[in-house]
């Protein structure tokens, strides 16, 4: 541990307090609290998750110079190709790895 950039001290291997069985147990119900929250969280709102990724994938797009609008992209997402949207545009959104994972039928 630097105390300062003058002084060197040098750690115990032992921490300088004891973790008691109660103060395990305290933080064990405390990760598994947040665990259920993160899970109940991303179970509850899978719109607003499906929302982000296309936003994400859009604005990608977007600095890649394609001219796929959000609606494109979500309806790129559902399956359905967009009429206005340029077929390079739609080929390019299809090839983003993450609608390349859900095997978009374009």
């Amino acid at each position: 541990m630097i105390l300062s950039n003058d002084i060197i001290v040098s750690m115990k291997s032992a921490p300088p307090f004891l973790i008691t069985r109660q103060a395990q147990d305290t933080i064990d119900a405390i990760l598994e609290l947040i665990g259920r929250y993160q899970t109940a969280t991303a179970m509850i709102r899978p719109e607003l998750l499906r929302h982000n990724r296309n936003r994400s994938v859009q604005a990608s797009l977007s600095i890649e110079g394609n001219t796929l609008s959000l609606e494109d992209v979500s309806a790129i997402a559902a399956g359905v190709r967009p009429p206005s949207a340029q077929p390079r545009d739609v080929t390019a959104a299809v090839k983003v790895p993450y609608f390349a994972a859900l095997s978009v039928p374009l």
